[in-house]
């Protein structure tokens, strides 16, 4: 993989960094820690993306937070530049593609595999009877997206959010008008419009959308925007937020992340156009300061920065958090 050409070649690490940063990661993921352990093993990515016990214990990592796309962009470099066990990195890979209900790339790889028999004997029972699967569920799922345009968003929402979970590339551009009609329309269900968004990025959509949620507009490509789970701005939110309430107050500091990835993953992607993470954190915990009838203005977080922020500038972001949550965070 090619490294960063601006990195500092003259920043030299701690000694075998990467292999600490890694065994902490396999620890917080035997506690059940997935989240820290992601940070720990993203930062030995960083060190080192070439080693595979680094790479493939990320990727475990990810299936385990359910964030299949990225698990799935790791495994495809992997296999690109050959690191790792080959046919463990294989396995894996078809696992997270039928999370993602991506039969025909299964069909394709295993097709492939068995045709240059490059499958070694004990597995091939195995690798065929995979193959018969995907073929099996690749065949349902075209008979039901070969279906009336019209009825992609009807039924319960399970349903429609089954429907669109279900789509593949070639799926959504059969849909596209249904799905752009249905993302314009402000009072259409603003959960079902993050998941159509991130869905549209995980599929590799290229061309720009119009996304329209809570009275604002924004236009953007899914497949180069970022997922719902890892868009920079609102982790830098919650970072203010634990900063703010880390060591004083770790009750409110959970309700406070709380709303904060609420509100966020609501609004999913109006967020591209948001500027000043700061002023997001001190609304977020005005409010959330509010409902327990904590004084915000004692914290100590809210003294240093209050002052690189207005009232108005904090109201306003209040104003929308509290509308956001009057008509998604019931």
């Amino acid at each position: 993989m090619e490294k960063d050409p601006k990195a500092n070649d003259n920043v030299i690490p701690f000694p075998q960094l990467e292999l600490r940063l890694l065994n902490k990661g396999r620890l917080c993921l035997e506690e059940g820690n997935v989240k820290e352990a992601i940070e720990y093993l993203e930062e030995a990515k960083r060190i080192d993306d070439e080693n595979p016990e680094i790479l493939f214990t990320l990727t475990i990592a990810y299936v385990q937070q359910g964030n299949f796309s990225n698990a799935k962009l790791i495994l495809e470099e992997m296999m690109r530049f050959g690191i790792g066990d080959y046919f463990e990195v294989v396995e894996l890979y078809v696992t997270v593609l039928f999370q993602l209900h991506e039969y025909k790339k299964i069909n394709t790889l295993l097709t492939m595999l068995l045709d240059e028999e490059q499958i070694p004997e004990h597995k091939l029972d195995q690798y065929r009877e995979l193959l018969q699967l995907s073929q099996k569920l690749a065949d349902e799922q075209k008979k039901k997206t070969n279906r009336d345009p019209k009825e992609l968003f009807k039924g319960d929402f399970q349903k429609v959010l089954q429907n669109i979970l279900e789509l593949d590339l070639e799926d959504v551009h059969t849909f596209i008008h249904e799905i752009e009609s249905f993302l314009r329309d402000d009072s259409k269900d603003a959960f079902v419009k993050t998941m159509i968004i991130n869905a549209l990025k995980e599929k590799g959509f290229e061309r720009k959308i119009q996304v329209r949620k809570f009275n604002k507009s924004i236009t953007l490509n899914p497949s180069s925007y970022f997922s719902v789970q890892d868009v920079p701005f609102s982790r830098e939110v919650k970072q203010y937020i634990e900063k703010a309430l880390r060591d004083d107050n770790p009750s409110l500091l959970e309700n406070a992340l709380t709303l904060c990835e609420n509100f966020f993953f609501a609004i999913y992607p109006l967020e591209k156009e948001m500027t000043n993470p700061l002023q997001w954190a001190i609304a977020i915990l005005a409010i959330t300061a509010s409902y327990f009838d904590q004084n915000l203005e004692e914290m100590a977080f809210i003294k240093t920065n209050a002052a690189h922020i207005s009232e108005a500038e904090v109201e306003e972001a209040k104003a929308f958090v509290l509308h956001v949550e009057e008509h998604f965070m019931k």
